[in-house]
């Protein structure tokens, strides 16, 4: 309790000490000084309204918001090395229990999970859950037009061979994948089968804003603050404002998520011929999309018109996913 005591105090001494000049960096790394956090990403869970769990999830804390700064805060943590970052496939090399039987696997995973419920970010081997599961154990497989996938529950679906997240998908095999994204549309079809894509949305979040470095395409409801971002990018790209290719969204998108950092949004319009889902690694790896390596990608139903109906394939640097899904 001391140290957050501490950690708080020294953010709102820079703060006002200098304000303007109190960018994020500063604020976590007096954060880290007090001992009260750690300096890093992101975890998949719930941000609380608490400034220091703002800080340790890589979210803008009211503290730091006062410095009124609106550059690129998240430029450093998109580098190719960000942490927290765990490539799994080392971790199944040297975990010894991963290298064994099943029932060791699974208490392995037990152990993990039990750390994960404290909400708190995860670094290290238990960032792999995922890949556990669906990697180096099989009984969660399931068949896609002729593709295995692993389907943990009805709101996530993964690949079952070792791939970090959108960031290791290249123009080179960007076609190889785009089967997962139609698998995870159809996850979860009592609640975002056809009839309802609307109220839904699918998402996988960027590199070091992530509980796990296992891909993972989250199919879920949407949250008001989602409906708004879905009314947002379908009022934009059905407009005359929007002609075609990649365009810059940030505005659409933090008008409707304002309590976010948001601080890169581009979006396309994938046009909807016979039910097709659209190709969207293919889409966002195209050589003239421009798009950055670290990003997470989300996928949006919009209706502009009875013929001119399709989706939105967003590419943002931000961890959206407790803003834009609706909680159970």
């Amino acid at each position: 309790m001391a140290a957050r005591v501490r950690a708080v105090l020294l953010i709102v001494v820079l703060a006002l000490a200098a304000p303007g000049s109190c960018g994020q960096q500063d604020v976590e790394q007096a954060c880290v000084a007090a001992g009260a956090c750690e300096a890093g990403g992101v975890d998949d869970a719930s941000a609380a309204d608490d400034p220091l769990s703002a800080l340790q999830l890589g979210l803008r804390s009211p503290l730091a918001a006062v410095s009124g700064e609106d550059a690129d805060r998240e430029e450093q943590e998109q580098s190719p090395d960000c942490d927290p970052f765990e490539t799994c496939e080392n971790v199944a090399s040297t975990v010894t229990d991963l290298q064994t039987t099943a029932k060791k696997k699974t208490k392995w995973i037990e152990r993990c999970e039990k750390k994960a419920k404290q909400q708190k970010p995860l670094y290290g081997e238990c960032r792999c859950i995922h890949y556990v599961k669906c990697v180096l154990l099989k009984n969660k497989w399931k068949s896609f037009n002729k593709e295995s996938y692993c389907k943990l529950g009805d709101e996530l679906t993964d690949p079952v061979v070792a791939l970090s997240g959108a960031e290791a998908v290249t123009s080179n095999d960007a076609a190889q994948w785009d089967w997962i994204w139609e698998a995870a549309a159809n996850n979860n079809a009592d609640e975002c089968g056809k009839e309802k894509e609307h109220f839904c949305a699918l998402l996988c979040n960027p590199k070091c804003k992530r509980s796990q470095d296992q891909l993972h395409i989250h199919t879920k409801r949407l949250s008001d603050a989602g409906k708004g971002v879905r009314k947002a990018l379908q009022t934009f790209v059905c407009s005359t404002a929007y002609t075609d290719g990649w365009a810059n969204v940030l505005t659409q998108v933090r008008g409707a998520l304002t309590k976010t950092v948001v601080n890169y949004a581009k979006a396309k319009f994938v046009k909807q011929t016979q039910n097709e889902f659209p190709k969207v690694f293919s889409q966002v790896r195209s050589t003239n999309a421009g798009l950055k390596q670290n990003i997470g990608i989300s996928v949006w139903k919009v209706i502009c018109t009875k013929s001119k109906k399709g989706y939105v394939i967003l590419a943002t640097t931000s961890f959206l996913e407790n803003a834009v899904f609706a909680t159970r």
